[in-house]
């Protein structure tokens, strides 16, 4: 049965979508009593003037996730619920990762922990899930953050994040799950932390199996939109900041703009690369197993 997810947008916020949507590969279509209507492989979104945005198709919750970043108002069949409330956020651990889905650059994951000491300054900012977030307000708030927040991070540029997906068994879950355990226990090396939340990126919960080697008095989790919870919030705003910070440098290191995301705006990016560079150094540009890379490079 086909996903169904029901959102309620402010006008600028449909605004702002349509002009995100422009950017991506997507159909519109006029649609009566809509302000706009995309398909995409399988999935269908459409904008209505009430405000309701209808999400239906294949991968529609991953699609939200990218382009909403938002809880749904209704789902038909009922939205799945995660089943466990969110622990205290004092004396906890979250973490996230950035640059997953983006065609350009690499993988950056960042674990933060948040105490008493700093849970209520930060609780009092608008740091919330970075999908949400403006990046420019990203950028700002991370080395606000850094100063404030025990924390560690994985930064893997295109080269290196390559040859680990290799050496991972070409399973970038099984890259992610190293990332995300190497990060956590850097930070919780620091302090006495009860929990530890993990944005979740795969039903197996590999993460919670690879620290089992931790106190057993620690609560794991994993979720998805696992941002809800501030320490893994504060993780997915400086990996976000990261991430965008290494795609402003591999700008500078290929001499081309390189686009955020896996968009329309790719396709253009891969032809002024290739005429830069030539067709035989994706690696250091581009993750190399994407299909969408791997349609043009071969």
């Amino acid at each position: 049965m086909a996903e169904t997810f029901v959102y309620k947008l402010k006008p600028q916020e449909a605004e702002n979508l349509r002009a995100k949507l422009n950017e991506g590969d997507f159909e519109f279509r006029r649609l009566n009593h809509a302000k706009f209507q995309v398909r995409a492989d399988g999935l269908t979104a459409s904008m209505y003037n009430s405000g309701k945005l209808v999400v239906q198709g294949k991968n529609a919750e991953a699609w939200c996730v990218q382009y909403i970043g938002v809880k749904p108002i209704s789902a038909e069949p009922p939205l799945k619920k995660t089943s466990t409330e969110w622990p205290e956020a004092v004396q906890a651990i979250g973490s996230d990762e950035a640059g997953k889905g983006d065609s350009f650059g690499g993988l950056v994951v960042c674990a933060v922990g948040l105490t008493a000491e700093n849970h209520d300054e930060i609780a009092s900012t608008t740091i919330c899930d970075s999908k949400q977030m403006n990046d420019n307000l990203i950028l700002q708030l991370a080395p606000w953050l850094k100063e404030r927040v025990a924390y560690h991070e994985i930064n893997l540029f295109p080269r290196e994040y390559n040859e680990q997906w290799l050496a991972h068994g070409s399973n970038v879950n099984t890259l992610l799950t190293d990332m995300h355990a190497g990060c956590i226990k850097k930070v919780a090396a620091t302090g006495d932390y009860k929990s530890i939340v993990i944005d979740r990126f795969s039903p197996r919960l590999p993460v919670t199996k690879k620290l089992k080697t931790l106190s057993a008095n620690t609560n794991i989790i994993e979720q998805p939109r696992a941002e809800e919870f501030l320490p893994v919030a504060c993780a997915s705003v400086i990996a976000r900041a990261t991430f965008l910070e290494q795609i402003k440098v591999l700008s500078q290191d290929v001499a081309i703009d390189i686009p955020l995301g896996s968009g329309r705006p790719v396709a253009a990016a891969l032809e002024n690369y290739r005429a830069v560079h030539g067709n035989g150094n994706w690696h250091q540009a581009v993750k190399v197993h994407f299909k969408n890379i791997q349609k043009f490079i071969c």
